[in-house]
């Protein structure tokens, strides 16, 4: 997950000498140190990741924090964005950002849904559909896109869960998750997935027993 004013990693899996599995703690890095993180010549295809709450409030905020990385050198080429609240209805034109095409799903799983992806203009793709058995419990979009630059294929998904933490719909949700998985490893190309999951993974195994 990734905040305006930080940026958060995910937690790092490490082994003990017996090896039973320990997560670290998630480090934060501010725009000041964010572009010793991020180099480009070791980072073909970067994607950051964010839940807005409302993207219409946040796009103004949105819009500094991505010119000051740009002050950095630090760009992205692909910004996923979750609970955006957007709908059908929605005059989408009104969330642009320079420089990105904007792909956007409506939300389907609650009021406080909705997916966005930002795209470099420079960037082809075409958007993938995947039928999930409970997709009324979150939402997922998909993009398989073509780097000319490196004549690479990569397979871009975005995902939202609602935080309803009955074990029931956890399940569920990892259910269809390990069918979309299953899926992209049938195709081609380099898979990243990037949201909001609203699951505690060090408890995963209370919810997989």
């Amino acid at each position: 997950m990734t905040y305006l004013n930080n940026y958060k990693i995910s937690p790092i899996t490490n082994y003990l000498d017996d090896g039973e599995q320990i997560l670290e703690p998630s480090k934060y890095y501010d725009i000041e140190n964010i572009s010793n993180l991020i180099c480009p010549c070791n980072s073909p295809f970067t994607v950051l990741s964010l839940n807005a709450q409302c993207l219409q409030s946040k796009l103004d905020s949105l819009k500094i924090y991505i010119n000051n990385l740009i002050d950095s050198s630090v760009t992205f080429d692909a910004i996923c964005v979750q609970e955006t609240w957007i709908n059908n209805d929605a005059d989408c034109s009104l969330f642009k950002l320079d420089g990105y095409q904007l792909i956007t799903k409506s939300k389907t799983c609650g009021k406080h849904g909705g997916l966005a992806i930002y795209l470099k203009d420079e960037i082809s793709y075409r958007t993938l559909e995947v039928p999930f058995k409970h997709a009324n419990l979150w939402e997922c979009q998909i993009l398989e896109i073509k780097l000319n630059r490196q004549n690479k294929k990569i397979l871009l998904g975005n995902i939202y869960r609602p935080p309803r933490n009955l074990k029931e719909n956890q399940e569920k949700f990892l259910e269809d998750l390990e069918v979309l998985l299953e899926i992209l490893d049938n195709i081609s190309g380099t898979f990243i997935l990037a949201g909001d999951f609203n699951i505690n993974l060090i408890k995963i195994e209370e919810i997989l027993l």
